[in-house]
């Protein structure tokens, strides 16, 4: 049976540190994504929030000092 070429301990490190890499840049993306999501859903909840605001003709100061008791 053949053998693979043996890697020496240099390119398993090199190896491992393109990997790493790679993950990081993985990581970047996956943060980047979690924190639009987490904007577009607060501005979406202050909408709503606005919107009721508006339904109740309650104004933000009124709201301040209702949450504030």
């Amino acid at each position: 049976m053949a053998r693979g070429v043996r890697m020496t301990f240099e390119e398993k490190i090199h190896e491992l540190d393109a990997k790493i890499r790679v993950s990081e840049d993985k990581l970047e993306a996956l943060k980047s994504e979690r924190e639009e999501l987490a904007a577009k859903r607060r501005e979406e909840e202050l909408g709503q929030l606005y919107n009721l605001m508006q339904e109740k003709s309650v104004s933000v100061s009124e709201l301040k000092a209702i949450l504030e008791k």
